[in-house]
């Protein structure tokens, strides 16, 4: 609230600055305003980073950079390989959960294949009744470098309603009462205990439950105090209240809890030692071990469990370790890492901002490590070359499969190869039978072999002799003279021969397997986990999508740890810094160029930016810079300064429209629509040509119309000589009763100003002089039209008091100038007088001038050259004459110039005003010293 106030509080600020710079200086200032908004939003944008608003769109950026950002390969199928529980090994085996004599023979496979450990990311917190399969697995695991997953805040009767002061002593109270006897009835134990209503009404929802809670916190109570019972029987008795009766104790319907709370308990005290000590270490009573025959056979256990955060509930970042009862439990990926490594947990160092393993540190903030995903995982997820990490669990037990079954074939032959050598008719006195031809038939036993040495001999061994009893009879084998016996030696060795060949195949096809999974899992850290995609898929959303295979965050763990690949985050101050210097950079562009030019601009400056620091320093450098409220403050400066640009831009188009449209040529208005910077509001000197004008008679008019008519007949005058005025690219500037001020170069640089000021006065001359012709204006006084125009430095721009009380005008000597010329008109007898300049910028317009020579107009000592423009009709002998006059009394001539203008005024009638001026001056002894001519009256 404070900070939208300080905001408000800083607009209203900042556009009474903008009042002020908009009409008191001479820069661009509507782009100052611009330009302040621009930094206003920079400063919004800095101030919700400092909240944490970009965290969600930060995380963004950073999935992309993890998609998108990374050129080279980074491969965990090196050292990390993935035994998958997936939906082919689901058809092959049969629906989950498969008994463990399973996974006992697929580890025994793994063992073999050479894997160097293996991380069960498999929960084993129950028993499997009635079999002998926790046993086989445990056997097998105890040979096979395990790693064991740990279950964690698992579904449990506690919510939030028993953490708080009044449900911690609730529970306190119902656990002493259960421990005075687990075996009564649950009113009983909630009496005793004292529960208000609403927690008699949840225990009562889940009494069972509540009793194994109670149990088990008891037995948590006594190891806290050293009190542990030394055996299952000590901790029944103390659980039904001090005796026990051996013979009826099941009878007790609470046995089978008490079993599960004492074995959990003997689980946990199993893992205690893989764990890193912490006296503040505290667990949930619904985290749980694996059962104890698996957790005696571990090498090391580690906590499975991920928690999703920040943008599209993805998981990002993981905490390194997690609080148990009995110490700090690794994550499952660390505890498989370093297993591998042959170390353990306390070989890694946890501090607060990172995690020191050998030679390496993993970066922590906010007490998780951010998940370094490599661009391939394993085939299937991410980016793949072609490397197989990944085999099917039930591949493992199909070769466990024809592994026993060959072992049965072996022994068959065996079996087979003794009842040939050996047959069971053939009695001790008859060991050598005799065939017809009186020759002996040669047995195994003729050979001389012994069933201890058939006992002992390879296959092969006794391949080499049946090869050799085959040969006796293979080229006689249908010879009708073989006696029974021989027939049935024959009949043997080709049933065994046939059984050793279909051995033989089976061995070559089980030996082609174990190469193939050597190649995959030898020495490296295997992990067992679900990529199935049934109703039993452990599925959890990251960047990747929102169904990945829980097993692979562990895998990316595992693999930072054995790769030392972890991104470091820049310092925050880094992120302030790149905000500002975006927000800027984009503010200025945009006020500076359009908004075209500005795009472009913009958007190569925050392409570099994203490019060099999001990309090249993530991929090359391991970095994590801010890039969210950077580019947003960058891309917010742009857009709200781009817009108030328009805005501004178009007021000042919809003011400038407004102010002249009356004044000056639609082309102009225009010009000034698309530039207002044109106007100088601030006042700039620039060289104007400056035109009075005065209706001569228009007094005379109104005494004889009086009222609105006056008006009328004015606005008639003065809108004719707009129109010519502002088609000549003048800015009429004022309307001064019968009079009129326009001028040239208002808004820039006119370079024909000197031609079409002329233009523009024998042009209003014209229309004056139309207008009292007009039939509707007859029998009314005529009315003449004085014009004077002077060229020089003028000041330009809003004049007044400005916001509110303010004119576009001109301030200078030559505006005084133009009104003396005007007013000159009446001493000549001319009706448009211009100074010297104005003659000089009109040079090759072929206009027709007369030189007045050099004179000194009333209220100024300065001699200027005077021109009178000649209107269409002025005779040329009166312009020669005149001309030859001025020349004269320029040369101070005085008396030829005297005869010069007697001849004037006796030719020239019309000329009379001319004539008394110069008569004047040359009776004055000052005009005839330097032959200036100077007037006395206005």
């Amino acid at each position: 609230m404070i900070f939208f106030q300080s905001l408000r509080i800083l607009i209203r600020r900042v556009l009474g600055v903008y009042l002020k710079l908009r009409y008191n200086t001479g820069v661009k200032q509507f782009r100052i305003f611009a330009i302040v908004f621009g930094c206003i939003i920079t400063v919004i944008v800095l101030g919700l980073n400092a909240f944490g608003a970009f965290h969600s769109f930060e995380d963004w950026t950073i999935d992309l950079r993890f998609r998108y950002g990374r050129w080279e390969i980074e491969d965990p199928g090196q050292q990390i390989a993935l035994v998958a529980i997936d939906d082919p090994s689901l058809d092959t085996i049969g629906r989950w959960p498969w008994k463990r004599s399973l996974l006992a023979q697929a580890t025994d496979e793994m063992v073999r294949a050479g894997a160097t450990t293996i991380a069960y990311d498999i929960l084993f917190t129950e028993p499997e009744e009635g079999t002998t399969g926790d046993q086989l697995l445990a056997n097998a695991l105890r040979q096979s470098n395990a790693v064991i997953a740990l279950s964690t805040r698992e579904e449990s009767p506690l919510n939030a309603d028993w953490e708080t002061p009044v449900g911690q002593a609730q529970l306190a109270a119902f656990t002493t009462a259960v421990e005075a006897g687990i075996d009564r009835d649950i009113n009983v134990i909630i009496a005793q205990a004292g529960l208000n209503d609403f927690y008699k009404a949840k225990v009562l929802q889940r009494p069972g439950a509540m009793k194994g809670l109670a149990a088990w916190l008891s037995l948590e109570r006594l190891r806290d105090q050293g009190k542990l019972p030394k055996t299952q029987k000590d901790f029944n008795i103390l659980m039904l209240g001090g005796s026990i009766h051996e013979n009826n104790l099941g009878e007790i319907s609470e046995r089978t809890t008490l079993e599960g709370v004492w074995k959990r308990g003997e689980s946990w005290r199993a893992v205690e030692s893989k764990f890193v000590a912490d006296a503040t270490s505290k667990g949930t009573p619904q985290d749980m071990p694996p059962i104890l025959l698996i957790a005696q056979a571990a090498k090391a256990v580690g906590v499975s469990s991920a928690e999703n955060d920040g943008f599209g509930g993805k998981l990002r970042r993981i905490s390194p370790y997690f609080p148990s009862d009995y110490g700090l439990a690794p994550q499952f990926g660390l505890a498989a890492a370093l297993t591998f490594q042959g170390q353990t947990v306390k070989d890694a160092v946890l501090g607060e901002r990172q995690l020191q393993l050998n030679e390496f540190a993993i970066p922590i903030r906010d007490g998780k490590v951010l998940v370094d995903w490599g661009t391939q995982l394993l085939p299937g997820y991410g980016t793949t070359q072609g490397r197989n990490a990944t085999v099917g669990m039930g591949r493992l037990i199909e070769q466990a499969r024809e592994r026993a079954k060959l072992e049965k074939q072996n022994a068959r032959l065996r079996e087979l190869g003794m009842q040939i050598a050996f047959p069971e008719q053939t009695k001790p006195d008859q060991a050598n039978p005799i065939s017809k031809s009186g020759e002996k038939v040669l047995t195994a036993s003729a050979l001389g072999k012994t069933p201890e040495w058939f006992e002992k001999a390879s296959l092969q061994e006794i391949k080499t002799e049946f090869e050799e009893l085959w040969s006796l009879y293979k080229d006689n084998v249908d010879d009708p003279d073989l006696t029974q016996a021989e027939v049935q030696l024959v009949a043997g060795l080709k049933e065994w021969f046939k059984a050793e060949e279909a051995m033989q195949e089976g061995t070559a096809a089980l030996a082609s397997g174990d190469m193939e999974l050597r190649n995959i899992l030898g020495g490296k850290l295997v992990f067992v986990g679900f990529t199935a995609t049934g109703a039993m898929a452990d599925v959890i959303p990251t960047i990747f999508g929102s169904r990945t295979p829980g097993v692979l965050v562990h895998i990316a763990m595992a693999d930072m740890v054995l790769n030392k690949r972890a991104l470091e985050f820049a310092p925050d101050w880094i992120g302030t810094v790149a905000l500002i210097v975006l927000g800027l950079v984009s503010t200025l562009t945009a006020a500076r160029f359009g908004a075209g030019i500005g795009a472009c601009v913009v958007f190569f400056v925050l392409s570099a930016f994203v490019g060099m620091l999001g990309v090249v320093a993530f991929d090359q450098g391991e970095w994590i810079f801010p890039m969210a409220a950077p580019v947003t403050s960058g891309v917010g400066a742009w857009i709200v300064t781009t817009v108030a640009v328009a805005v501004i831009t178009q007021r000042e188009k919809q003011r400038v429209t407004r102010q002249f449209r009356a004044r000056v040529s639609p082309e102009l208005v225009e010009m000034l629509a698309k530039d207002p910077n044109a106007l100088s509001m601030g006042g700039v000197e620039r060289e104007a040509t400056i035109l009075f004008g005065d209706l001569a008679g228009f007094t005379t008019i109104s005494e004889v119309l009086g009222g609105p008519a006056v008006v009328s007949t004015l606005n008639l005058y003065m809108g004719a000589m707009t129109k010519e005025l502002t088609a000549r690219r003048a800015y009429v500037n004022k309307f001064l009763g019968d009079g009129i001020l326009a001028f040239w170069s208002a808004f820039g640089e006119e370079p024909e100003q000197g031609r079409l000021s002329i233009e523009a006065a024998l042009a209003c001359q014209k229309a004056v002089n139309e207008i009292g012709k007009r039939p509707d204006r007859q029998g009314l006084p005529l009315v003449s039209l004085r014009l004077g125009m002077a060229t020089g430095k003028v000041v330009i721009g809003d004049c007044g008091a400005p916001p509110d009380l303010n004119d576009y005008t001109m301030i200078g000597d030559s505006g005084n100038l133009a009104a003396r010329l005007e007013s000159a008109n009446k001493q000549f007898g001319s009706a448009i007088l211009i100074d010297g300049r104005t003659a000089e910028l009109s040079k090759g317009s072929g206009l027709a001038l007369l030189s007045l020579g050099r004179v000194v107009v009333v209220g100024q000592t300065i001699p200027i050259d005077v021109f009178e423009v000649c209107l269409e009709d002025d005779p040329t002998s009166r312009i020669e004459v005149t001309e030859t006059m001025v020349r004269l009394f320029t040369a101070r001539k005085f008396d030829e110039c005297r005869a010069s203008l007697a001849n004037l005024q006796k030719t020239l009638p019309g000329s009379k005003k001319l004539v008394h001026a110069f008569m004047d001056a040359l009776d004055n002894p000052e005009d005839l010293r330097d032959g200036v001519l100077r007037l006395r009256a206005k």
